[in-house]
């Protein structure tokens, strides 16, 4: 084949694509760009999959990168999602799944950061985690993108609702409660100052930020704060104020789910589709 049949070919599926691509609906998602035999060779994300898409296919000047990917693309599929966060997310997930030849970042180890609370222990603690192992008892959360500031919302959580912060051979170690306790940001559960009931019923409080429940952990914070002030405890009444704020811009920024099934089914398929003006799209 000559290049210049070869370019006209390749011209004429960039129309082909093009014109699809103008079919895609203006919200955020992830595209999947496919070569002559179906395999993903790059995966994206887009606030608005049309015009990310439609640009690949325009006639404007591209780098040499760009200008390779597009001359081996002859199909595409799209994810939606429902806000640019998500779309993160789930741009990590299928290149982590897929290895496309021509996605540089995100295919090694790297990942974005989760939460994990290991309810096998009888005083748990919230962890960050950039890998996660999933067994029995094991409460996942994310994960979650840049911006989301997780490790500082994972902090504050821990003070507000008073939970352990240590490791678990310090906290069998210790003898007597550590300063945080005297600092009212620890209940000391590694001296008994707290029951493993009234524990767990903190704990799941404070999960609530995590679980799309947050208003009901705001709540919670926010009776407290007014114990507090009408004790004339003006300093306790204003940290948790604080706490509040940190919290409830964290549970606007994200609408993150928990990563487990919220099913007891190990096994399921899920079938989502999008109709568009000339056509209907398929996932599976």
């Amino acid at each position: 084949m000559t290049d210049e049949v070869k370019t006209e070919r390749i011209e004429q599926w960039k129309i082909k694509l093009s014109d699809k691509a103008k079919t895609l609906p203006s919200k955020p998602g992830c595209y999947l760009m496919k070569n002559s035999s179906g395999e993903i060779i790059y995966v994206g994300k887009a606030k608005r999959l049309r015009n990310r898409v439609s640009s690949y296919f325009s006639n404007t000047q591209k780098n040499g990168k760009t200008e390779i990917l597009v001359s081996h693309i002859r199909e595409f599929d799209f994810v939606l999602t429902q806000t640019d966060a998500e779309a993160f997310v789930l741009e990590n997930t299928l290149i982590k799944r897929h290895i496309p030849k021509y996605n540089i970042r995100l295919k090694d180890d790297k990942s974005y950061p989760y939460v994990m609370v290991d309810h096998n222990e009888k005083y748990p603690r919230i962890q960050y985690r950039r890998k996660i192992k999933r067994k029995k008892k094991v409460e996942v959360f994310g994960p979650f993108v840049h911006g989301s500031n997780i490790s500082e919302v994972i902090r504050i959580v821990t003070k507000a609702f008073k939970l352990r912060d240590c490791s678990l051979r310090e906290f069998n170690s210790r003898k007597e409660p550590c300063l945080l306790y005297q600092m009212k940001q620890c209940d000391a559960p590694c001296v008994h100052k707290i029951s493993i009931e009234d524990y767990k019923n903190v704990m799941n409080c404070a999960l609530d930020v995590f679980r799309g429940k947050g208003k009901k952990s705001i709540k919670a914070l926010e009776n407290r704060m007014f114990v507090s002030a009408e004790s004339e405890e003006f300093e306790q009444a204003a940290m948790i104020r604080d706490y509040i704020e940190t919290l409830s811009s964290f549970i606007s920024f994200s609408k993150q789910e928990n990563a487990e099934l919220h099913t007891g089914q190990k096994n399921i398929d899920l079938i989502s589709f999008y109709q568009g003006d000339v056509e209907v799209d398929l996932s599976i």
